[in-house]
C-alpha cells in the first residue's frame, strides 16, 4: 500500500513512499531510548562549587524516528529550556548522531557512542580553552541515571581527565514550575529564513501524476532562534497528522544552512539550503526503504504570506519534475508555536 507524502524540509510536497513497519527486536538508540518516560530531575554541584539543578524531559519524534530531549533549569519563579536535543541513527553513514541547541546561542551537531548501559559524547572546547570535554551518560537502573562531565588533561600531559561535575538524575514527578521565555543572546544566522515563522501555510497542489494533495506546515524557532522548528501536517479526508517534522540550522564549520527531517513514513532527509531574494533553493538527500534519491526545491515568496514551490528528482537523465506548481497560503491566526 503506498501513502501520499507530503515533504517538507522548508516547504516541500514531493513524493510517494512506502510506509512500512520497522523491523528488527531493538530500537537503534538502545539504552538511550530509556529517558523516554516522566521526568528526570538532579540536584548537584560543578567542581568549583556552583550549584546544579535540572529537569529533563524526552519524547519520540514520529514513529521513533528520533529522540527528542529538552533539560530545563531554574530561573527566577520558574524554569528555562537549557538544551534542546535530536538523537538519531543515520541511515546513510550507520552512525548515532545528534544536534543540540542551547539557550547561550550555541548549536552542534555531531556524533556519539553507546554501550549496553552508557552513552558517550566528545564536545570541542570552551570558552577560550581548547581542552575537549567528555560527557557520559550510564544507566545504573531503569530510573537513575548518572551524568559526568570530564575536560581532556593540558596538550602533552599524560594526566586523566578531570572531573567537573557527577550527578544522578532519578526519575519522578514534581509540582510543573513556570516556563519562562529564553531571550537570544545574539544574532542568529537564521535571519534569511525567518520569513516561513509565524502562523500556518494552507498547502494545496498536486504531484507529478496529477494527484491532489493538502497538508499544512508550520515554522518556529526553538530554545533560541538559531535553530528552525518545521511541521508538516497531512490531510487525508477530514483526518490531520504529524508527517513530518524537521529542524534547520546554522552549520558554523561547512558555513551553510542545513537541514534534516524525520517522518511518520520511515523517510530520513538531510539538505542544504541556499537563499537569494525572495527565492529560496533547497538541495536534500533522502533515505527510505525504497532507496537513497536526490532532490532540489525551488520556493518562491511571491508576497509575504503566500509562497509557490515545485520540487525535481535527480535521475540518469537528468532533473524531472515531481510536482506541478504547489502553494501554500498564511493564516497568522493559529500555528507557529511550540
Amino acid at each position: 500500500m503506498r501513502t501520499i507524502a507530503a515533504a517538507v524540509a522548508i516547504l516541500c510536497l514531493s513524493t510517494l513512499v512506502a510506509a512500512e513497519e520497522e523491523a528488527g527486536p531493538a530500537h537503534p538508540l538502545g539504552c538511550w531510548a530509556g529517558l523516554v518516560g516522566g521526568e528526570w530531575h538532579a540536584k548537584g554541584a560543578w567542581e568549583a562549587g556552583t550549584p546544579f539543578a535540572a529537569r529533563l524531559v524526552a519524547e519520540w519524534g514520529p514513529e521513533k524516528s528520533f529522540l527528542r530531549v529538552k533539560i530545563h533549569i531554574p530561573a527566577g519563579d520558574g524554569e528555562t529550556v537549557r538544551s534542546d536535543s535530536v538523537y538519531y541513527r543515520h541511515p546513510g553513514t550507520r552512525k548515532l548522531a545528534y544536534l543540540s541547541a542551547g539557550d547561550t546561542g550555541d548549536v552542534a551537531a555531531g556524533t556519539f557512542e553507546m554501550t549496553d548501559d552508557m552513552v558517550s559524547f566528545i564536545y570541542p572546547g570552551e570558552d577560550g580553552d581548547p581542552r575537549r570535554l567528555k560527557s557520559t551518560w550510564r544507566f545504573l537502573t531503569a530510573d537513575e541515571c548518572r551524568w559526568t562531565v570530564l575536560r581532556e588533561p593540558p596538550a602533552g600531559s599524560a594526566g586523566p581527565w578531570k572531573k567537573l561535575i557527577e550527578v544522578d538524575y532519578h526519575r519522578r514527578d514534581e509540582p510543573a514550575k513556570k516556563l519562562l521565555e529564553t531571550k537570544p543572546p545574539m544574532p542568529h544566522r537564521l535571519a534569511a529564513l525567518s520569513r516561513f515563522v509565524g502562523g500556518r501555510f494552507t498547502v494545496t497542489g498536486q504531484l507529478g501524476d496529477g494527484t491532489l494533495v493538502s497538508g499544512a506546515i508550520e515554522h518556529s524557532f526553538g530554545v533560541t532562534p538559531q535553530v528552525m522548528i518545521s511541521k508538516t501536517f497531512v490531510t487525508r479526508g477530514e483526518v490531520e497528522t504529524l508527517g513530518f517534522l524537521g529542524f534547520t540550522w546554522w552549520d558554523v564549520g561547512a558555513g551553510v544552512l542545513r537541514m534534516i527531517e524525520f517522518s511518520a513514513y520511515g523517510v530520513f532527509s538531510e539538505g542544504t539550503i541556499t537563499v537569494d531574494r525572495d527565492t529560496v533553493v533547497l538541495a536534500f538527500r533522502t533515505w527510505s526503504k525504497k532507496g537513497v534519491k536526490d532532490y532540489r526545491q525551488w520556493t518562491i515568496f511571491e508576497t509575504r504570506d503566500r509562497i509557490s514551490w515545485y520540487v525535481e528528482e535527480k535521475t540518469e537523465a537528468g532533473w524531472k519534475p515531481v510536482t506541478e506548481r504547489m502553494v501554500g497560503v498564511r493564516s497568522r491566526e493559529a500555528g507557529g508555536g511550540e
